[in-house]
Order: structure tokens, then C-alpha cells, then sequence
């Protein structure tokens, strides 16, 4: 994806923060003159700014403004291997005037890094067995689900993890998690099964807090936790 300048990165702005919502990784690419000496026409003077990613920053996952061609090609490969390790997000990557316009030397020697894309990673193995003790011994166990399944293959994890367990699947719809025809699938009784449930086990969700709590947001903020069990 390519923004021009100032005005490109603001009109980008609402789907990159959208792809940013939900875990997309978008490879952003824009321009811009960081040398005000090198701005030679009131659009640049006005299409430029120190840091052009400011406007991006809170709702990317990493970006670089790289001075020269070989930092550049550096930072490009670590840009896409950043995208492509889950949570995946977008990135940015600041392509000054003077990269883009100047000849490239004669004697210059260029590289592109080879590119090694990182295993995704992975709870505690101490933790996951933990996790998978409790819910075996539950009586009453949930899985809520918000972003939790990536790929077709996740949500057939997902489906076989329920159906072992016979557990209740709350699915809060950040993706596609789990088959809202499966008889599991309770999402529509979420509130009773919360609060009948011995474990709770959330995939990947935005807000636990606010899955396990009834609160009302006025003048003054009030709230109750809606689950029986103490929350570690």
C-alpha cells in the first residue's frame, strides 16, 4: 500500500486503524522530504512533515523512516517479517524524497537480507498445561473467543477443543471463531454461562475484564463481577 506524502497517510488513516482492529498486515509504504532544504515547491513544503508516521503511531505495530538505500532494505524485510508474526498489524515504512530520486551510485553495493519469517508464538508450556489441567477437571467450563482463530485449520482446533471438553463456546465475533450452528455454541446464553461457569478460558480477547464484570458508566463508574469464581 502507497500513501502520498501528508494527505495519502490521512486519507489511509481509517483503514489502517480498521486493519489494526482486526489483526490485518498491511504493508505501508509513504513518502515524504525530511530535508526542508530539498523542498522546492509549496506542495512538498506542505505534503512533508518531521515525522510523518506521527499520525499512524497508536494503532500500527512498527515503522522506520530509513536515511539511506541500504537501511532500506534492511528495514523493508524486517518490516514485512514484523507484519507476519501474529498479532499481526500494519507497518510503515517512511521513504524519504532523496531515496527515491537520487541516482543510485555506480559503485554502490546493494543487498536485500534474506528474509526469515518468525514462528508464532506460543503460550508457556507450564501455563498451557495449567490451563488444560483446570479445564479438564472443570465441571462447567467456557471458552470465549474473540480473535482466536487465524486460518479454516484454527477453527477446526477450535471446534475439537470444544467437543473434547464439552465445554460452551461464547464467541464475541472479532472473526470467524466458531460455527454459530454448532450445538456448543452459546453465544446467545453468554451471561448464564459466565455466570454458571467454573473456568473461563479467553482466546484472544480485547477485553476479559469487561466479559466477567456488569458495570454502568455514568456520573460515577460502578461495577460487579457477574462470574462465582475468584479471577487470577
Amino acid at each position: 500500500m502507497f500513501a502520498h506524502g501528508t494527505v495519502g497517510l490521512q486519507h489511509a488513516a481509517m483503514a489502517v486503524y480498521n486493519a489494526y482492529c482486526d489483526r490485518v498486515p498491511v504493508y505501508m509504504i509513504a513518502g515524504n522530504i525530511i530535508d526542508s532544504t530539498k523542498r522546492v515547491s509549496a506542495t512538498e513544503w506542505s505534503h512533508s512533515v518531521q515525522d510523518a508516521a506521527a499520525m499512524l503511531r497508536d494503532f500500527i505495530k512498527w515503522d522506520d523512516l530509513p536515511a539511506s538505500l541500504p537501511h532500506f532494505a534492511e528495514s523493508a524485510v524486517r518490516a514485512y517479517k514484523i507484519a507476519m508474526t501474529p498479532p499481526m498489524m500494519p507497518v510503515v515504512l517512511i521513504a524519504d524524497g532523496e531515496l527515491q530520486e537520487n541516482p543510485i551510485p555506480e559503485d554502490a553495493k546493494l543487498r536485500i537480507p534474506s528474509l526469515v519469517l518468525a514462528d508464532p508464538p506460543q503460550g508457556d508450556s507450564a501455563g498451557v498445561a495449567e490451563a488444560a489441567r483446570l479445564l479438564v477437571a472443570a465441571e462447567n467450563p467456557v471458552l470465549v473467543v474473540d480473535r482466536a482463530a487465524r486460518t479454516p485449520a484454527g477453527i477446526a482446533l477450535l471446534v475439537e477443543l470444544a467437543e473434547t471438553l464439552q465445554a460452551a463456546v461464547i464467541d464475541q465475533a472479532g472473526r470467524m471463531n466458531f460455527p454459530t450452528r454448532h450445538p456448543l455454541n452459546q453465544t446467545q446464553s453468554r451471561r448464564e454461562m459466565i455466570a454458571n461457569a467454573d473456568v473461563i478460558l479467553g482466546l484472544e480477547l480485547n477485553d476479559f475484564w469487561g466479559t466477567v464484570h456488569s458495570f454502568r458508566d455514568q456520573m460515577e463508574r460502578v461495577s460487579r463481577p457477574i462470574t462465582k469464581l475468584a479471577q487470577n
